[in-house]
């Protein structure tokens, strides 16, 4: 008969032997070596069987043709240690993760396949560059040096340099983890670009408030907070000004990528020239990953103002007798609706005052003039013909010089009228009833 031994080759060695049975024997034997190795092992089985051979006699019959035996490992000893092929890695590179299996003789350490699970833990942030790092990874039998590679991601994220832990643990008590916990740092290669949402910003004197925001060019997110320094820096010489100056702070929130201000609009009731405002943003701490816009770190925000304000003669009328040489114009600075303000217009403008004859085309009056021959009036001095207006005036006037030499026709009349500087006109108007009048010699 013969006799197969197999199973696992570690602990024993596969035979196959050929038994004879002696005459009157009751019992044959053979020896099977069991390896006591190192390695650390699974609970093994063998399996012993016995076959018919050539010229057995057909009397003697066989039973229990196969027996299964077990070996029971005793070895405790191995050990795992997690390394790292680097403490420090840039996205976008890779990064090794090894497990190195010892024990305390060499060859097979470990003769079955085990799994190293890993567990990690750092900033909130960190977990979009480690994302992809598998939670586990097997060890295959007898391999004593296993190693994973894992690019971290290179998103298009700007982070902070991120420090993660890493924690590799095996389940198996037979198997001691040693030097299990490891440090990386993750450093981002990403950098970001922060302006002004918009360089220029109109708003009318009543819309009460506006907002002036920082954003993140080229839509790229910021994963961490930061100030940013805004500064409002008036540049006209208007008084009083009409909107917050002076310095502000504000904080990026990454989940809406921008940080934002109000600026409050006062909307008083003097008439005003449009007032400009200079703003200037900054980090309020530099930052090596984050520089400012040159083109977008300054802006100016324009306020128009809604109030206007009514010029108009004081008089229309003006009589002189004969022989009076002069006469005192008034021009009036009023508003369309009662007003409490005592600056009906904040800034200096220019008046323009016109005088014509009735018979006679306008003529400047800023030097001396000689009118038409007939005329009973030869010459009219006026000191300008264009005005300046101080701010803050409500009523304002002048001389008009008539130089009579000849007796004029009763009723001889002049024309006077005025206009306002053209460069104010969305501030002012003329009032209709007042914008003409007239200066009669009787």
């Amino acid at each position: 008969m013969t006799l197969m031994v197999a199973g696992s080759p570690l602990d024993f060695i596969p035979t196959s032997r050929l038994l004879t049975f002696e005459p009157y024997s009751s019992r044959m034997c053979i020896t099977i070596d069991i390896v006591d190795d190192a390695a650390v092992e699974n609970t093994e089985s063998f399996t012993v069987s016995l076959s018919r051979t050539g010229g057995l006699d057909s009397r003697v019959q066989l039973r229990q043709l196969t027996s299964t035996i077990e070996i029971t490992d005793d070895d405790t000893g191995a050990t795992v240690e997690l390394v790292t092929g680097s403490l420090s890695v840039t996205e976008g590179h890779v990064v090794s993760f090894c497990a190195v299996v010892s024990i305390h003789d060499t060859g097979c350490a470990v003769a079955f396949d085990f799994n190293i699970s890993l567990s990690f833990r750092g900033s909130a942030e960190a977990a979009v560059d480690y994302g992809n790092i598998p939670m586990a990874y097997t060890v295959p039998a007898c391999q004593n040096l296993t190693c994973v590679n894992v690019t971290i991601v290179d998103d298009d994220i700007v982070e902070k340099d991120e420090t993660i832990e890493i924690t590799g643990s095996v389940s198996d008590r037979r198997i001691r983890m040693t030097g299990g916990t490891k440090f990386i740092t993750i450093t981002d290669n990403d950098s970001a670009v922060v302006g002004l949402r918009s360089v220029f910003l109109m708003v009318r004197e009543n819309v009460g408030q506006t907002t002036v925001c920082a954003v993140i060019e080229h839509r790229k997110s910021i994963a961490f907070p930061f100030d940013i320094k805004f500064t409002f820096i008036p540049q006209s010489a208007t008084r009083p000004y009409d909107f917050t100056t002076g310095v502000v702070y504000d904080r990026y929130d990454p989940e809406q990528n921008e940080a934002c201000v109000s600026l409050a609009i006062v909307d008083s009731v003097d008439v005003e020239l449009p007032e400009s405002l200079l703003v200037e943003i900054e980090l309020r701490e530099p930052n090596p990953v984050i520089r400012m816009s040159p083109d977008m770190s300054v802006g100016y925000i324009q306020i128009m103002d809604d109030d206007i304000a009514v010029i108009g003669l004081e008089r229309t009328a003006y009589y002189l007798n004969s022989g009076s040489d002069d006469v005192q114009v008034c021009v009036l600075i009023s508003r369309p609706t009662p007003s409490q303000t005592s600056c009906p217009i904040s800034f200096p403008m220019d008046i323009i005052f016109r005088l014509s004859t009735e018979a006679a085309d306008v003529f400047e009056v800023d030097e001396t003039q000689t009118l038409t021959e007939g005329h009973g009036i030869e010459r009219v001095d006026m000191q300008d013909s264009v005005l300046l207006y101080n701010s803050c005036q409500r009523k304002f006037c002048f001389d008009v010089s008539l130089k009579i030499e000849t007796r004029p026709e009763s009723g001889e009349r002049f024309i006077i009228s005025v206009e306002r500087s053209p460069d104010h006109g969305r501030s002012t108007m003329l009032d209709s009833d007042k914008m003409s009048g007239f200066i009669e010699i009787r």
